[in-house]
């Protein structure tokens, strides 16, 4: 089930920044395919310096300097370290059955995933997922899967939002993290927006300690 979400994810990537932005397609960092995060009380990133480079996070002033592409190369214990499941399990109301897992696919980025039971049933798991696409690429991914995507902040960082529906039951926020034509994005998903963003508040600013 992951390994099939996350070739999707991969194809229909692959179709949107080949076809919808030209000029902004760089090579996503060859990595793994899918991520997750830690503890909410972790420092606030800081804002770039005027020296660093201009890869760095619009939105509120909050973001992270530098290249960035290798966030996709995070391995798996790395993206499950950045929210614990004590943290999933406040998020989502229900004991976190099985140990924090998730997938690295080469190219398509790292995740995490936290089930309440077994099987990836609808709404019953949060995701943290760091792609190797831009934001702009992940948000028309999202807005494929159905329902109808609004743009929003979490933590001063630009987002696009899809709610769950009667027929797509888990919610996905998409995370600018640097240019929106320039990958990597990060990806949320969990039963409803408001639980996805409390995930994205708490492991929005740990990303830092993946560079």
């Amino acid at each position: 089930m992951r390994l099939v979400r996350l070739v999707v994810l991969g194809s229909l990537a692959i179709c949107l920044v080949a076809c919808s932005s030209p000029a902004a397609t760089q090579p996503p960092a060859s990595a793994g395919g899918v991520p997750s995060a830690p503890v909410a009380s972790g420092p606030a990133v800081s804002a770039p310096a005027a020296s660093a480079p201009a890869a760095s996070v619009a939105g509120g002033g909050n973001g992270l300097a530098g290249d960035l592409s290798s966030l996709a190369l995070t391995s798996t214990a790395k993206m499950c370290a950045l929210l614990s499941k004590d943290e999933a399990k406040a998020i989502i109301g229900k004991d976190i059955a099985l140990p924090p897992d998730g997938m690295s696919l080469s190219g398509l980025g790292t995740n995490c995933i936290y089930e309440t039971e077994s099987g990836m049933a609808d709404g019953t798991w949060i995701k943290v997922e760091i792609d190797g696409v831009s934001y702009k690429a992940n948000a028309g991914l999202i807005g494929l899967a159905g329902g109808t995507a609004t743009t929003t902040t979490v933590g001063g960082f630009d987002a696009t939002a899809v709610e769950s529906t009667d027929t797509l039951k888990e919610a996905s926020l998409v995370v600018r993290l640097t240019d929106p034509d320039t990958a990597p994005s990060i990806l949320f998903q969990a039963p409803t927006i408001a639980m996805a963003k409390a995930v994205a508040a708490i492991v929005l600013p740990r990303l830092a300690t993946l560079q």
